[in-house]
Order: structure tokens, then sequence, then C-alpha cells
């Protein structure tokens, strides 16, 4: 064994190099239809905000104002 990995077989075909918008432009193609539907979800979702306040009260060290 020399020490190369095989690259594993899907039978997909790799569409990384390929801008969203072309992919989403195909005429009535399964997969444009489910790139607008994604997109349309991610559109109509509710946006998600994470924040904290990092500061503690001067209540919580007794002696300090």
């Amino acid at each position: 064994m020399d020490g190369d990995v095989p690259e594993p077989e899907s039978g997909l075909i790799d569409l990384t190099e390929v801008p969203l918008d072309r992919l989403r432009s195909l005429d009535d193609s399964v997969l444009s239809y489910a790139i607008r539907r994604k997109l349309r979800e991610l559109d109509d979702a509710p946006e998600v905000l994470a924040a904290f306040d990092n500061s503690i009260s001067s209540s919580f060290f007794p002696g300090t104002n």
C-alpha cells in the first residue's frame, strides 16, 4: 500500500464551483426548485439573535456601590 487514499465514488455531480445564482436559474429542474424553496424558507425565517450582558451588578458584591 502506497498511502494514497482512494477518492470515494458517490455518483453525485460536484457543484461546489457553480454559483448559486446559476443553479437557481435552471428552468424547471428539481435542483432549481429545491434551491428556491430553501432560499424562501431562509427569507421567511425569523432572525435569530443571541446576545448577552457581561457586566456584573454591584449588588453581586456586598459592600460595593
